[in-house]
């Protein structure tokens, strides 16, 4: 390769990287946005599961407890 390249050369091996970079950062892009989506939906739905256990574990205490308060009033009735 010769220390002086002919400048028209030049532009069109820039041009082309330019273009290949333009291209890499757009794909990078997609996959990152779809990523994106994946770990929203993720997201959304592990909530939506937390949120369903977390309630059946407040129905088991209250329906506990309220057993509970069912003994101690059969407790508390017998003279």
């Amino acid at each position: 390769m010769s220390q002086h390249q002919d400048p028209e050369d030049l532009r069109k091996e820039l041009d082309q990287t330019s273009a290949q970079v333009l291209e890499n950062i757009t794909s990078l892009r997609c996959r990152y946005e779809g990523t994106m989506k994946v770990a929203r939906a993720t997201t959304r739905i592990m909530h939506k599961n937390y949120m369903r256990l977390i309630t059946l574990h407040y129905f088991i205490i209250a329906l506990l407890l309220f057993v509970v308060a069912l003994d101690l009033l059969k407790f508390m009735a017998i003279p």
